[in-house]
């Protein structure tokens, strides 16, 4: 009984330590670049992180240091990134980020985030956001940082009809195909005439009709099911963002 009550008090103890452990996680963001205002880029990114129990500071890097790590990131040195943020971060972990106008492009924004852990080589993304609102791009950041958390984000995408097929060429092909058949009978009707009181007969005809008939019969089933299919409805449903793919599914009916 003694023994029982001994390991589960180290359990519990183990799963209050664990516990602890993950809540006292510390964290901050260090912002470069003017493709979006950066109180705005640091307050969405703590609502992200807090949402993911993460502790919140605002000291987390120098101005100096994150200087130091931009100027990594230009020569594209991950290790010296990643020297900057162990020896002189002030956090546990860290979001760096940095957005600037796309060359250009009005109203395009690259954002480009880093997430760091001390004693580990940080994860790098680079997103384009186009035709950038608030509500892109924190959907966008929230997004990029979960799959660099290792903690991927389920997008839900609207549903939306997409452009119909033109019904000209179904409407062409059908219309021939009818224009086929009655002329494939016109001929028939020739072909057929060989009696003593028809002056004229056409022996050669029936083949003929037969096989505008079967041509026209055969575009006449093509365009109506090509009709029928731009007359449908077509749209797309939820796209799911596992890890760096996404797989998007579409139905229809016609």
């Amino acid at each position: 009984m003694a023994t029982t009550m001994r390991v589960a008090l180290v359990a519990l103890v183990l799963v209050l330590a664990g516990t602890a452990s993950a809540a006292n996680r510390t964290t901050g963001v260090a912002i470069s670049g003017d493709g979006v205002k950066t109180g705005d880029l640091t307050a969405h990114l703590r609502t992200v992180l807090e949402a993911r129990d993460y502790e919140f500071s605002d000291e987390a890097l120098s101005k100096d240091a994150t200087n130091t790590i931009a100027n990594c990131f230009v020569l594209d040195d991950v290790e010296c990134a990643k020297g900057v943020f162990d020896a002189r971060g002030k956090t546990d972990t860290l979001v760096y980020a940095r957005t600037e106008q796309s060359k250009g492009k009005t109203g395009s924004v690259i954002f480009t985030l880093y997430w760091f852990e001390k004693g580990r080589s940080p994860n790098g993304e680079r997103r384009a956001c186009e035709n950038c609102t608030p509500a892109t791009w924190h959907t966008l950041v929230k997004e990029m940082l979960g799959r660099l958390q290792g903690r991927p984000a389920k997008r839900r995408v609207a549903r939306r009809s997409e452009e119909k097929p033109s019904r000209t060429l179904p409407a062409i092909l059908l219309a021939s195909g009818v224009a086929a058949i009655a002329a494939g009978g016109v001929f028939l009707y020739y072909g057929s005439r060989g009696g003593p009181n028809d002056k004229f007969i056409y022996p050669d005809s029936t083949p003929v009709g037969i096989a505008l008939a079967a041509v026209g019969g055969g575009a006449t089933i093509g365009g109506t099911v090509l009709l029928i299919q731009a007359g449908g409805d077509s749209s797309d449903t939820v796209a799911s963002l596992p890890g760096r793919s996404f797989v998007v599914s579409w139905t229809g009916r016609f």
